[in-house]
C-alpha cells in the first residue's frame, strides 16, 4: 500500500480558481492511477490538514481551491486528501531524517529557492509528490531537489495531471510495486491479466534466479518495444508456433538465447495471457512435443474457464 505526498513546500500567486483548475486535474490524474492500481495506491498524505495548507500569498489554503470544484471533484478530494499529518501516515526511519535534516534541500521555483525537507524524505522512501500545476518549473515528471553546499542533485517522481505525466508515472509506480513482488508473482504483474497453472511455477521457479530474472527481462523487453499488444509476434523475440492440431487460439512462444535458449509458451486470447510453459531449449524435434504439450495446457485452462 502506497501513499503521494502533496507538495506544499511553496506558494505561489494564482487564484482561488487557479489552484482549483490545477487541483481538478491533479485529482483526475490520481483517480486514474488509483483506478489501474487499486488498494495499491492508498490517498494523498498532506503535512497538516486542508485548512492549514497554504497555497497562495493571499492567503489561500487548500481548502479553499477544495470548496471551487464542483460537487463531485469535491467529494473526492476528501475521500482520499485525508491522512496528515506526515508523521502519522508515512514512516520515516531516524536515519533518513538525520541526513535530511544535516544537510538543507532545496527546491528552486521562477528562480526562488524553497526548503524541501519532506521531499526529499519521500524521495528516499520512494515515494511520488503530487505537485499543482501553477508554473512551468513544476509542471515536470521529476522535480529537482539540490543542496547548497555541494553539486549533487535529487529527482522525485511528480505527479502533476497531464495526461502524458500521468501515463509515466503509472509507469513509475508499477515498476516500484512489481520490484518488492516475489520473483514469481512479479513475473504474472508483468503480464496482466494472466491465467496459469501448478505445473508453469514450478518450471519458472525450477531455473537459478539469474535466469529467471533474465526471462522478466525480456518480458519487460518484449513489452517495451511500442507493439498495439505488448506481446504480439515480431518473428525475433516472440514467434508464432507451428502446431500439429488445429485450435481455436495461437500459440506463440517467447525466445530467449543467453546465456541459455529458454522458451516460454503462451497464447494471448482477448487481451488475456495463457501461460503454458516455460522451458529449456530442447534439440527441434523434442521442441515439437514441448510445443504441442503447451497448446494442450492452454487449451485445457480455456474449458476450466467455461
Amino acid at each position: 500500500m502506497r501513499h503521494v505526498y502533496f507538495n506544499d513546500c511553496f506558494v505561489c500567486t494564482r487564484s482561488v480558481q487557479d489552484l482549483a483548475v490545477a487541483l481538478g486535474g491533479c485529482l483526475r490524474a490520481y483517480r486514474e492511477l488509483k483506478t489501474h492500481f487499486g488498494e495499491e495506491l492508498d490517498g494523498v498524505v498532506t503535512t497538516r490538514r486542508a485548512t492549514e495548507v497554504q497555497l497562495a500569498q493571499e492567503p489561500i489554503y487548500l481548502s479553499a481551491a477544495a470548496a471551487a470544484l464542483n460537487r463531485e471533484e469535491r467529494r473526492y478530494f476528501y475521500s482520499v486528501f485525508n491522512k496528515y499529518p506526515l508523521a502519522d501516515w508515512i514512516s520515516i526511519p531516524t536515519e533518513v531524517q538525520d541526513e535530511v535534516i544535516e544537510h538543507y534541500y532545496l527546491l528552486r521555483v521562477e528562480g526562488v529557492n524553497h526548503g524541501a525537507l519532506n521531499l526529499k524524505m519521500i524521495h528516499s522512501l520512494g515515494c511520488i509528490a503530487m505537485t499543482l500545476n501553477t508554473h512551468e518549473d513544476i509542471a515536470v515528471d521529476q522535480l529537482v531537489l539540490f543542496r547548497e553546499d555541494a553539486k549533487e542533485e535529487h529527482l522525485v517522481d511528480n505527479l502533476y495531471g497531464d495526461t502524458g505525466n500521468t501515463a509515466r508515472m503509472a509507469t513509475v509506480i508499477g515498476a516500484v510495486i512489481a520490484e518488492a513482488l516475489p520473483i514469481y508473482d512479479r513475473l504474472l504483474y508483468e503480464f496482466g491479466d494472466c491465467i496459469c497453472d501448478e505445473r508453469f511455477r514450478k518450471q519458472f521457479l525450477g531455473f537459478q534466479l539469474a535466469i529467471q530474472r533474465i526471462i522478466i527481462d525480456e518480458v519487460l523487453k518484449a513489452k517495451d518495444r511500442g507493439f498495439q499488444t505488448p506481446f504480439a509476434v515480431d518473428n525475433d523475440l516472440i514467434k508464432r508456433c507451428k502446431l500439429s492440431k488445429v485450435y481455436s487460439f495461437k500459440l506463440c512462444e517467447l525466445r530467449i538465447h543467453e546465456p541459455v535458449g529458454v522458451r516460454l509458451y503462451f497464447a494471448e486470447i482477448e487481451g488475456k495471457m495463457y501461460l503454458a510453459s516455460v522451458l529449456p531449449k530442447p534439440a527441434s524435434k523434442v521442441q515439437t512435443n514441448d510445443i504441442n504439450n503447451a497448446a494442450a495446457s492452454v487449451n485445457r485452462m480455456l474449458v476450466q474457464e467455461n
